[in-house]
């Protein structure tokens, strides 16, 4: 299925001078005291986005936010402060897959399924196109979670590869403006509402009932979660594949895959052997990666994976013992809108099959009964 590779023979250094590429949101530097830090890619670097998306000016009211110089403002995430004047720029001039100790290499047989699913066509315009236009750019891109994880799943359970899910060292407005070249008319690309996730689609319908047919989603990668102050929030970027891996939910669904060179990443160290024998595992801490919302949603998305893979292991004691109860508690705080949004897994299954099935899965996370008849009301 795979095989470790040999890193006795490093890859090649990247730097500024050799892709052409000015520094941009991603590309690390090292400050005037030796700090390395990271250019931060949160922000929009179109300036139009300040009346567009009121939303947005409304969560970040600070200006350093928005530029169309990618290599000017930055957030120092160890202080706080945004001071340009204090850096010089400097790139490190490595790529994010130096930075790993162990990487593997993905059989040819494996290697074909994925690219056929990154070669699949929507109104003309295929993944593999922007990601590789991505590539040549000089930036560091790859296909992560469920696409990678169904394919090594493939010896034990067959699994049709649905989603695609990008992650990459660059910025949304960066892969918004390659879309948009490479796709044209064809394509709409609409970042969430917190610009946390790039969405692509289709522009045309398959008709007015029916989402419009996705390609991709796009994510740059995670640094943490950051809170502002109390009104203000955002999630903070870096160049760091295994800080990113720790922003994901499970071990199996933080499995990079780079398809120009056909490697393997497992940054979280968990993912390759969770595959097999399966195991259900959570990436990370929850206290420490991520906000409230994000907590409860992994809670739902444990439930859908213990559902979806009834025979797995389970590895969740930790989460049982310090945030099965935060979770629950968060959740009945939640909007009851917000709190039906969660269950979209569930109610996708027949009718007759929805509550019976989310009980079995939530007697499996250890969830009492009074909290199961308090969760599924919205199923």
């Amino acid at each position: 299925m795979f095989s470790e590779v040999d890193l006795s023979h490093r890859m090649t250094q990247r730097t500024a001078s050799a892709t052409g590429c000015p520094p941009v949101a991603g590309d690390c530097y090292v400050d005037q005291e030796g700090v390395r830090r990271c250019i931060q890619g949160f922000y929009s670097t179109k300036l139009q986005w300040k009346a567009v998306d009121k939303k947005v000016k409304n969560r970040f009211p600070d200006d350093r936010y928005y530029s169309d110089d990618p290599a000017g403002p930055f957030l120092n995430v160890e202080t706080n402060a945004a001071d340009n004047s204090k850096y010089s720029f400097t790139l490190l001039g490595k790529r994010v897959e130096e930075k790993l100790y162990k990487l593997y290499m993905l059989d040819d047989t494996y290697r074909r399924k994925l690219r056929t699913a990154l070669e699949k066509r929507v109104e003309g315009v295929d993944t593999f196109s922007i990601m590789k236009a991505l590539h040549l750019d000089g930036y560091d891109i790859w296909l992560v979670g469920g696409a990678v994880r169904s394919v090594l799943l493939g010896d034990q359970k067959e699994e049709e590869i649905k989603d695609l899910d990008i992650a990459g060292t660059a910025p949304i407005s960066v892969v918004m403006e390659k879309v948009n070249q490479i796709g044209g008319m064809k394509l709409l690309s609409s970042p969430k509402s917190d610009r946390s996730v790039l969405f692509v689609d289709a522009m045309k319908l398959p008709d007015q009932k029916k989402k419009p047919m996705r390609l991709f989603e796009y994510a740059p990668l995670k640094l943490r979660y950051h809170k502002i102050n109390d009104a203000n929030d955002t999630w903070l970027y870096d160049n760091d594949m295994k800080a990113d891996s720790y922003c994901r939910d499970l071990t199996i669904n933080a499995i990079f895959y780079n398809p120009f060179s056909g490697c393997l990443f497992d940054p979280t160290g968990y993912g390759l052997s969770d595959i097999k024998p399966l195991t259900i595992r959570l990436a990370a801490d929850l206290t420490q990666n991520y906000p409230d919302k994000g907590k409860v949603s992994i809670l739902f998305r444990l439930m859908k994976f213990v559902d979806r893979y009834k025979d797995a292991n389970l590895e969740i004691n930790d989460f049982k013992k310090y945030h099965l109860e935060e979770c629950y508690n968060k959740y009945m705080e939640l909007e009851e809108i917000d709190q039906a949004r969660l269950f979209s897994y569930f109610r996708e299954l027949h009718e007759n099959e929805r509550r019976p099935r989310f009980v079995v899965a939530c007697k499996k996370i250890g969830i009492d009964d009074f909290k199961i008849n308090e969760l599924s009301k919205h199923i």
